[in-house]
């Protein structure tokens, strides 16, 4: 079920905030940025809590390593900046 606005750390909500910080990203390019990096490689257990339940979940692998949809909208966007393509922010 796809919900809008997405609900706070599912797939679906780390796609979207990447894709803002990706507008942000390609605008600053022209004036001064040379790099980016995502913050967190992969999902990982954190101690029980009320504010992470069962770990931590932004990154772009599972903690068993397995591709989440925001590590396939990273590999698109690098790829498409390899090829030399203008229009990186894929929507």
């Amino acid at each position: 079920m796809i919900m809008v606005p997405s609900f706070v750390f599912t797939e679906e909500y780390q796609i979207e905030f990447l894709q803002q910080y990706h507008k942000v990203f390609d605008q600053l390019k022209q004036e001064f940025l040379v790099g980016e990096m995502p913050w967190n490689f992969a999902d990982f257990m954190t101690v029980q809590g009320i504010t992470r339940v069962v770990g931590n979940k932004k990154g772009l692998l599972t903690r068993q390593r397995q591709p989440k949809m925001s590590a396939h909208l990273i590999r698109d966007r690098y790829m498409k900046m390899m090829n030399g393509e203008t229009n990186t922010c894929i929507l």
